[in-house]
């Protein structure tokens, strides 16, 4: 096998141009961030509130109608409990909801019955969900909700009841949907002309391969199924863009392993961590396992817009996912770590400085998705359509910054450590520089 040439031809300028865009693309996004969620639709209503003598604590129905157009996009219907003095105290009670989509002569009838529980600490509640309707229909929504009262909460003037409805405004629903689809056109042209240049120059080695793979992942994030949820009401269409992400960043982890795993192989002469992949890989099944049994347990479970407590069995799959999850992101981190400390090739030490970055990015997801998860719209902290834009940006950038080979003479790909002697690797880094 003949030695090979690694050939960087990004010089330092490039980098900076590149480092620039990236900060003031997510100066940019946080910006909008903060304006979408300070200028969601929320209405708070004082609810009809009909006392029955059926039951001997008190039913209470609370009952709400609202006309939806298709541009409201989402809707939330939660109860809020405000207390008048400080109190530190779970409060239960049962309810059965009803959800009524009125289009026309048609009434689409949507039932529910489940024991709620809220935790109530100092002068606030946490929010009550009752409906959630990530795809509404043009129609008539009508909301009972049939509150037994256990604790005789109600029944006092110690808590103010009102229901909220939460909606987004329609700039940021009709945003959403061109972001997605311009992304998905760019991406989708980008997989195409990254592919033809790979077959053309017959350069396909396991770098283009994987940062080909990176690009179709990409195209599964962008999701763009889930513009069709803007015209029709798919309750799968949510959990199917849930766990393409799952999918997307299950394939971003095996790329990041192996970037730092290669640079870090250019700097030390040591085998290649074949042990580690083989702990990764089982890691790897299992993280692919469980997120895809707890995608099909919500897609039977969860059926209908009103919300409904997920089972014990789906919880523990959740909990796994998220375990391994934890364990894959401490992983990558030590791994670049202990990069820093081994990698002094000039070259390879900027491309692990952009690949901390977007590891960076990665990771901040996870642990939002982890910790800060929220069943409510009004609380997320970034929309998801500009973090898709941050994302798709940050992986052309990387695809661009990675694919640095230039196979010289031999046709085959990585395959031993006679790919590369480091000597000449950093003989041709400094004359590089020399020439800068």
């Amino acid at each position: 096998m003949e030695n090979e040439l690694v050939i960087d031809k990004m010089k330092r300028c490039h980098f900076v141009i590149i480092g620039n865009s990236i900060v003031f693309l997510l100066i940019i996004s946080i910006g909008i961030s903060i304006y979408y969620n300070k200028s969601l639709v929320v209405r708070n209503k004082s609810p009809r509130i009909i006392n029955n003598s059926f039951y001997r604590n008190g039913n209470y129905v609370l009952v709400e109608n609202l006309d939806i157009e298709k541009y409201d996009h989402w809707l939330e219907v939660y109860l809020r409990l405000e207390p008048q003095d400080t109190v530190n105290k779970i409060i239960e009670f049962n309810a059965q909801t009803q959800l009524h989509i009125i289009q026309g002569i048609y009434d689409n009838v949507h039932l529910h019955n489940q024991t709620y529980s809220t935790r109530c600490f100092l002068n606030k509640c946490d929010d009550i969900i009752f409906v959630s309707d990530n795809a509404v229909q043009d129609g008539e929504y009508l909301i009972i909700i049939s509150i037994e009262d256990i604790n005789n909460v109600f029944n006092t003037t110690d808590y103010k009841v009102s229901l909220s409805v939460s909606t987004a405004i329609r700039n940021q629903t009709l945003f959403s949907l061109i972001l997605t689809i311009i992304l998905m056109f760019i991406v989708f042209i980008a997989f195409i002309v990254y592919c033809s240049i790979t077959i053309y120059t017959h350069q396909w080695t396991v770098y283009t391969g994987l940062n080909t793979l990176l690009l179709f992942s990409v195209i599964l994030f962008t999701n763009p199924i889930i513009s069709l949820s803007f015209y029709k009401n798919y309750t799968w269409m949510d959990y199917l863009d849930n766990v393409l992400m799952e999918f997307y960043i299950f394939i971003v982890f095996i790329w990041i392993f192996f970037q730092v795993d290669h640079l870090r192989f250019l700097a030390i002469k040591e085998k290649y961590p074949i042990l580690q992949w083989g702990l990764r890989s089982i890691l790897f099944i299992l993280y692919l396992f469980a997120l895809l049994i707890y995608f099909f347990s919500n897609l039977v479970h969860q059926y209908s817009p009103l919300v409904a407590t997920t089972t014990p069995l789906i919880n523990n799959f959740k909990s796994i996912r998220d375990l391994l999850q934890l364990v894959l992101i401490f992983w990558i981190l030590l791994n670049e770590f202990f990069s820093f400390t081994e990698v002094m090739n000039p070259i390879n030490r900027k491309r692990l400085i952009f690949l901390t970055s977007f590891t960076s990015i990665i990771i901040s997801v996870c642990l939002l998705q982890l910790f800060l998860q929220t069943n409510t719209h009004n609380k997320g902290p970034i929309p998801i359509c500009l973090m898709k834009l941050v994302n798709t940006f940050v992986v052309l950038i990387m695809c661009v910054c990675f694919h640095q080979i230039e196979l010289s003479k031999s046709r085959s790909g990585f395959n031993s450590r006679e790919m590369i002697n480091v000597s000449e690797y950093e003989d041709f880094d400094s004359s590089s520089d020399d020439l800068d």
